[in-house]
């Protein structure tokens, strides 16, 4: 997808710029994904800290050199476009845990599949808004899985602190059902996205992760 925007860019670019509109295109769209970044690690600081964390988170990563050097006209390359979509993706993230809630939604459950799909329908409904942020965040991180393979960082990270709030649930009794509803259906956006891509017989990725 990083490659396919520069192709595009380029042949908007092109009636004004002619050839050098590709070199235009290359050199500058890292420059505009590493300041869009800024915005959603601003919103998470902020939502997660307050105003002031956010306003310092922001200034922060703005200046970060290894973020400058890879979003900037002195490095044109794909990570400005990979970290914007991940960042994306836990901010949207940690807003559908903020919306999920804490209170039994399920009677009861079990392994069954019906149980689950059965789940799965009840979350959706209660949680609407936890449901569609989930949404969101495995699109992002689907987007960034069509441009750099080494996309699983993201939902790795997310998967420790998943586990994490899971095994401290059992230890507290307290249902997961909620949580895991919202996590399945990030992966499963995010798997979905990849699929046709990653399962093509000319890239067969799906089962090789050596590339």
């Amino acid at each position: 997808l990083f490659t396919w925007s520069i192709a595009l860019l380029s042949m908007a670019l092109e009636p004004m710029l002619g050839e050098d509109a590709v070199w235009y295109a290359i050199l500058g769209l890292p420059a505009i994904y590493g300041a869009f970044t800024v915005f959603p690690i601003a919103i998470l600081a902020k939502d997660n800290f307050g105003k002031s964390a956010g306003v310092v988170a922001a200034w922060l990563i703005a200046f970060m050199p290894a973020h400058v050097s890879h979003s900037t006209w002195a490095l044109a390359d794909h990570d400005a476009f990979v970290m914007l979509f991940i960042s994306m993706g836990f901010m949207f993230w940690f807003k559908a845990i903020k919306y999920s809630g804490n209170e039994r939604l399920t009677k009861k459950s079990s392994p069954n599949i019906s149980s689950i799909l059965n789940s799965f329908a009840i979350v959706a409904k209660e949680r609407r808004p936890a449901m569609a942020f989930a949404l969101l965040a495995g699109v992002s991180f689907g987007i960034s899985s069509l441009a750099w393979k080494g996309f699983v960082v993201g939902p790795s990270i997310l998967f420790l602190a998943y586990f994490a709030q899971v095994a401290l649930n059992m230890f507290r009794r307290k249902d997961s059902t909620t949580i895991n509803a919202l996590f399945l259906t990030m992966l499963l956006s995010n798997l979905l996205m990849a699929l046709p891509f990653y399962g093509h017989p000319q890239m067969d990725l799906i089962l090789n992760g050596t590339g």
